[in-house]
Order: C-alpha cells, then sequence, then structure tokens
C-alpha cells in the first residue's frame, strides 16, 4: 500500500510541475511579448503581437497536455499493471488452495483406505480364528455325545468316568473362547450365539460330568445286575425301565445334536456376513 501511495503522490507531482512549468513559460512569455512591443520601433501592430503569443500559448498548452498524458499514461499502465498483477496472485493462491485441497483428500483417503484395509484384514483373522474354535467346540461335543452314546448302548460297560473327565475341559475351553469371541454388539446377536454356546456347555456337562450322566450309568449297571439274577418279575420291569432311559437318553441326545446344528448354521451364517463386509470394506 505504501509503495502505490508513493507511485500515485509522485505522478501528481509531475502533473502540478507539468503545469507550474507551462504557467511560468505563459506568464514568461506575455512579459517578453509586452515588453517586446513595449520597446519595438519597428511598427509591428500589437494583434501580431497577440497572434505570436496565442500560437506560442497553444504549442505550450499542447506540450503541457502531451506531457500530462504520458504521465497519465505512465500512471494507468501501472494501474494496469498492479490489477493484473493482482489477478495473478489471486490464480496463484486459488491454484495453490485447490491443490492443497486435493492433497488432503488424497491423504484422508489413503488414511481411510488403510484403515479400511487394517479393519478388513483384522476382521478375516477374528472370521478365521472364529472357524477354528467352532470346529474344535462342536467336534469335541460330538465326541462326548458318541462316547456317552457308545457306552449307553453297551449298558454300562467298562463305563470309565475318568476318561470322559478328561475331554470335557477341551469342551469348555473352546466354548468359553468362542463366547470371547462374540462380544456385546448393537444388533443384539452376538448375545443370541453366546447364549445358545452356554446352554449347549450346560447340557453337555449335564451327560458327562454332571449329576444326570453318573446317575444314568449307575442305574444302568444297577439294572443290568438285576436283570442277571433271573427274577422273572423284576426282568420285566427292569426290561421296561431300561427302555425308558434309553428313550430319554436318545431325546436328549438328539437335541443336544439338533442344537449344535442350529449353532453351526448361525456361526456360519454370521461369519459369510462378516466376510462379504471384509471383502467390501465396510464398516
Amino acid at each position: 500500500m505504501a509503495e502505490n501511495e508513493a507511485k500515485e503522490f509522485n505522478s501528481r507531482k509531475w502533473i502540478i510541475w507539468t503545469i507550474i512549468i507551462s504557467v511560468i513559460i505563459v506568464v514568461g512569455t506575455a512579459i517578453f511579448l509586452i515588453v517586446t512591443y513595449s520597446e519595438d520601433d519597428s511598427g509591428r501592430s500589437l494583434i501580431e503581437y497577440i497572434e505570436q503569443g496565442i500560437v506560442i500559448l497553444l504549442a505550450v498548452a499542447g506540450g503541457c497536455s502531451s506531457v500530462i498524458s504520458m504521465i497519465n499514461g505512465k500512471k494507468n499502465n501501472e494501474e494496469q499493471q498492479k490489477r493484473e498483477d493482482a489477478l495473478r496472485k489471486e490464480q496463484r493462491e486459488r491454484e495453490d488452495k485447490l491443490l492443497q485441497q486435493q492433497k488432503d483428500f488424497e491423504e484422508k483417503w489413503n488414511q481411510k483406505k488403510i484403515d479400511a484395509d487394517l479393519k478388513a484384514h483384522a476382521r478375516i483373522e477374528w472370521i478365521q480364528d472364529v472357524r477354528k474354535a467352532t470346529s474344535r467346540f462342536i467336534t469335541a461335543c460330538y465326541c462326548v455325545v458318541k462316547w456317552t452314546d457308545n457306552y449307553f448302548s453297551k449298558y454300562g460297560e467298562n463305563y470309565k468316568e475318568e476318561e470322559i473327565q478328561q475331554m470335557f475341559p477341551d469342551i469348555q475351553e473352546t466354548g468359553l473362547l468362542l463366547i470371547l469371541y462374540f462380544g456385546p454388539d448393537k444388533s443384539g446377536n452376538n448375545q443370541i450365539v453366546v447364549n445358545k454356546i452356554d446352554d449347549l456347555l450346560g447340557k453337555i456337562e449335564r451327560i458327562s460330568i454332571g449329576d444326570y450322566g453318573k446317575s444314568l450309568f449307575n442305574e444302568i449297571r444297577d439294572i443290568q445286575e438285576t436283570m442277571r439274577d433271573g427274577n422273572i418279575e423284576k426282568l420285566y420291569y427292569c426290561q421296561a425301565r431300561q427302555r425308558e432311559l434309553l428313550n430319554e437318553f436318545k431325546s436328549f441326545v438328539n437335541e443336544i445334536t439338533g442344537e449344535l446344528q442350529l449353532l453351526n448354521g448361525m456361526i456360519r451364517t454370521y461369519l459369510k456376513t462378516e466376510w462379504d463386509r471384509a471383502k467390501n470394506n465396510e464398516d
């Protein structure tokens, strides 16, 4: 601003000085003509001196006008240059702003893509871990069901409680691990899976190391011993009771098997949805 004002002041000064000099020339010329006319003995008329004065006045006026026009032209050029410089500066600033906005957008986009890729990778790892834990849990549950069914079918012969006690901890470990994988969520779907796992853990424990399993095999052995006595009256009762226990046990086993299949289907559907979300980088 100070530089511009200085340039404008200089322009005005040149114009003022041009006018002053022109006035001085005109006044000096007028004085010169008057003095010359008063001392002239050649007989030249006043009209001739006036005509000379007018010519000189016009010449001085033309020169003054030319100088002022030149100064104004220079001033206009400077102002035009300022406007052009301001426009170029504004254009550069606009371009720099657009470039910065594009850079910021690309950085945000790249960071967003990196975050999405990390989430997708973590989700895929989670899916693989859940698949392994689900396979272990369901396989271990089926092993216990098959083990108990096998001994029940043999009426409790060679039943070894320590064997089933060694099998249950693996079921409990993988079941609890699955529960940890399916933490709380907004939809509440995870809690459905957790409740199903809890229910299965309780039922597997009941037929393996719980009171139900123990009492079942103890009663089966007692029936077998009673039937060996050869008492006909007791034989019919024992056979009826054995069938009753068998039907009860088979019904319970079928219930567990059905819930295992249901759990497997639920987790498969859940993991398929999570896999699609990971593949599409969805939240």
